[in-house]
């Protein structure tokens, strides 16, 4: 192709007279695909080195502490999620989890199940669930839902050894 000609490559095209169409050389037009550039043209468009993936070392992921689940830990996690929001209310004697104060509420109800999933003392996980629940106004309901809660958290923490 002559300078002042287009490439075409469907929908987009790939400026190659730089000068008539008032771009700098090396940018990107609104008519530029990016498969018809070259690679050092692509290369170039970037001038952030700090952005540039190629310059950085690889480190991998920071740790966040974040719980790294399996596939069959993450189902049981979600069941279990599932089943406190079915659960939560009937402990209180509510019909629903609106009902109920905003630290007991879904969003809430999911942060305890990861809490409870990710820790391996089943003491642990039943002193935090009694704290959590501390203001239900029946003993005996609560202590049944932390003692099926805390099974069905350590059966999610068993799951990851398998």
């Amino acid at each position: 192709l002559k300078p002042g000609s287009f490439e075409g490559t469907g929908e987009f095209f790939t400026v190659l007279d730089a000068d008539r169409c008032g771009f700098a050389c090396g940018s990107l037009s609104p008519f530029t695909s990016h498969r018809s550039m070259s690679r050092a043209a692509f290369n170039s468009l970037g001038d952030d080195e700090e952005d540039d993936p190629r310059k950085h070392e690889c480190r991998g992921k920071m740790n966040q502490g974040e719980v790294a689940f399996n596939f069959k830990q993450k189902n049981m996690q979600t069941d279990m999620e599932m089943w406190f929001m079915e659960a939560i209310p009937e402990v209180f004697g509510v019909e629903d989890s609106d009902e109920l104060d905003e630290s007991l509420q879904e969003d809430a109800q999911a942060d305890i199940v990861e809490k409870i999933c990710s820790t391996n003392n089943t003491e642990d996980m039943r002193q935090t669930l009694l704290a959590w629940l501390a203001q239900c106004p029946d003993a005996a309901r609560r202590d049944d839902f932390v003692g099926k809660a805390v099974s069905k958290a350590l059966k999610v923490h068993l799951a990851g050894r398998k």
